[in-house]
């Protein structure tokens, strides 16, 4: 995504996103990890759910729409991934997201449980952790960047370096590189950015 873009989104939907941030339940992340542990296979909806929250919080941010993550029975919970991975996936591709991040996540969101197969189990643990882990660090320093614009209005790297929540920032968005631009120039071309 463009950088003049994004800042531009930000200043629109900051407010929605970090509701949907805030309403978060840390609880399914806390729970799918248990489930690894318990080789449920509660495993996999617990945490792609978890997932698909944060790229939802990314999505509103951004100005797309949020995925629908309520269903019902346990095969429709295990069935998600089928249904949703296609248009996450289009949507991870609008936004021009680092490879390694969309990969990961798209990756882990694509499996499904097919059975008790201890070394398959294990592969697919070490993917919906890696997710998981990418999702909540990823959009949590994506959040942070946001806040910053919008209650200072500071951009990364204002003060002459990056911290790591703006690095990863600027890596998962997939900014070109401006952290030793015209701080000004930036500011002037967000503001001119037409959406």
């Amino acid at each position: 995504m463009e950088t003049e873009l994004f800042f531009k989104q930000v200043e629109k939907n900051y407010i929605k996103a970090r509701a949907s941030f805030d309403a978060l339940n840390k609880e399914d992340e806390l729970d799918g990890l248990y489930r690894i542990y318990h080789t449920s296979f509660k495993m996999y909806y617990e945490i792609q759910g978890a997932v698909t929250g944060y790229l939802n919080v990314l999505f509103e941010l951004t100005g797309l729409p949020a995925e629908e993550l309520e269903f019902g029975s346990v095969d429709e919970k295990l069935q998600r991934s089928k249904k949703h991975h296609s248009s996450l996936e289009s949507k991870i591709k609008q936004l021009d997201l680092d490879q390694i991040f969309s990969r990961t996540v798209l990756d882990a969101l694509n499996l499904t449980f097919e059975g008790n197969n201890e070394e398959l189990w294990h592969e697919h643990q070490l993917k919906l952790s890696s997710a998981i882990y990418h999702a909540t660090n990823s959009v949590s320093s994506i959040m942070h960047v946001a806040e910053n614009y919008i209650k200072e209005n500071r951009l990364p790297g204002q003060d002459g370096t990056l911290e790591e929540y703006e690095a990863i920032c600027e890596h998962v968005m997939n900014f070109p590189r401006y952290r030793w631009t015209d701080k000004d120039e930036l500011r002037k071309r967000i503001e001119n950015c037409i959406i």
